[in-house]
């Protein structure tokens, strides 16, 4: 028999479910493109949800991987 599911898994199952129909949604309409602006608004809720939580490693690190990425391919 399998155990009733917590809310905290509840909710992090619905947020899943949420960004890949983002992800899915974005990516019909927008191809490339919106597969990458639905990754962005993923992370951006991600870091700010953890910064909430007292942890600003994920914004901090989200910044540094925008920044690494912007360097290597800006022209």
């Amino acid at each position: 028999m399998t155990q009733p599911m917590t809310r905290a898994e509840v909710r992090r199952l619905r947020q899943q479910q949420h960004h890949q129909r983002r992800r899915e949604e974005f990516a019909a309409r927008l191809g490339e493109w919106g597969v990458i602006l639905a990754w962005t608004e993923e992370a951006r809720a991600v870091a700010m949800a953890r910064q909430k939580a007292g942890d600003p490693g994920a914004v901090v690190e989200l910044a540094q991987v925008l920044e690494t990425f912007c360097a290597r391919y800006r022209q």
